[in-house]
């Protein structure tokens, strides 16, 4: 949790200004080059952890490797998230972005079987809102859904290859959820490549740019919060039609043409 909360707190760009380059919060800018829709609505700038909640075992015996979570469980534990009967619950906002993360020992469909992550919508209440399921792969694929995917030796720069893994992970949902949150197919809605429907940070998973290698295998390409460090996927800059680290350029708006 400590490694995912530092790097959501990077992500607020009051706190990190003074970070010296590559920075978490110069990665997110690239995003803020992006309109969501039609109406010139930008991406945000300004990203800020509100409020979390531990829902352990809350839906157990589902979760087991024999019972694994469905895509309705998941979206189901969101929706427990806003019930206000509860002592601890969230407002729902269709500004924010909900993450649903779970532990290395926790089986959902299709988790580590053809996906790592992913993000959706749904209405609430009447309210639609737009999260994203990351899971931890330390246990179920270390091969398949952790940075070992794209180079076996490396290891997690903060001594823990899954949570570390899972940051990645936050980012590219998170990147892909605020240029496209309802998944739009069309320039109305939210951008995405026009003939293949890719969004944003599929064009760039598993590159890394430039990255810092320290002894163990650890390997950080961005610095955060209080000197954190992190290795996080390269976005595409919609300007400059290339993946890249850091944010520069000017507004793109809707769908990318097809090559």
């Amino acid at each position: 949790k400590r490694i995912i909360r530092r790097f959501l707190v990077s992500l607020d760009r009051s706190k990190n200004n003074y970070q010296k380059f590559p920075t978490v919060v110069g990665w997110w800018a690239i995003n803020v080059r992006y309109y969501t829709n039609g109406q010139n609505q930008r991406t945000t700038p300004y990203v800020k952890l509100s409020k979390e909640i531990n829902a352990k075992y809350k839906l157990a015996p589902l979760g087991t490797v024999l019972n694994p979570l469905t895509h309705d469980n998941v979206r189901a534990l969101l929706a427990s998230a806003f019930d206000k009967k509860q002592k601890n619950y969230f407002p729902m906002d269709p500004n924010a972005a909900y993450l649903v993360l779970t532990s290395q020992d926790v089986y959902v469909t299709d988790f580590c079987k053809g996906l790592c992550a992913y993000h959706t919508s749904a209405t609430f209440n009447g309210t639609k809102l737009a999260y994203a399921f990351v899971g931890n792969p330390a246990k179920q694929c270390p091969q398949y859904c952790t940075y070992r995917y794209f180079d076996p030796t490396f290891s997690g720069v903060n001594g823990d290859l899954g949570a570390d893994s899972v940051v990645d992970k936050i980012g590219h949902e998170l990147s892909e959820l605020v240029t496209n949150p309802f998944h739009g197919r069309n320039d109305k809605a939210g951008w995405v490549v026009a003939k293949s429907q890719i969004e944003n940070a599929d064009l760039c998973e598993w590159r890394y740019g430039p990255t810092n290698y320290e002894e163990g295998g650890k390997v950080w390409n961005v610095k955060g919060f209080n000197g954190t460090k992190f290795l996080v996927q390269m976005n595409f800059n919609v300007r400059k039609r290339e993946c890249a680290l850091q944010g520069d350029g000017t507004v793109q708006a809707g769908i990318l043409p097809s090559p």
